[in-house]
């Protein structure tokens, strides 16, 4: 593989990482949006099915939104950073 198509390919995996960020975040955004709405409706259900309190079920959501956050932003980007800097030094 020469300079030209390792360029390509970098660039092409680097527009995969930001599109996964984005489609992630976008996810977020939506869960954040339904747990605004019809945080109730879910919780309704949960408590039905596991017991939860409504303090359990809030911390279990923030938890599940924060860690789909920090693995969003380790696994897709700053590798995407990463792949800019790397880029940008050739």
């Amino acid at each position: 593989m020469n300079n030209e198509e390792q360029n390509i390919f970098l660039k092409k995996l680097g527009g995969i990482f930001l599109w996964c960020f984005l489609l992630t975040y976008a996810l977020l955004i939506f869960s954040f949006v339904f747990y605004l709405t019809g945080a109730g409706w879910a919780y309704g259900i949960h408590s039905k099915l596991f017991g939860l309190s409504r303090h359990d079920f809030d911390v279990i959501y923030y938890s599940i939104l924060a860690f789909t956050k920090i693995c969003a932003i380790m696994f897709f980007l700053i590798p995407w950073i990463s792949i800019k800097i790397v880029l940008r030094k050739k």
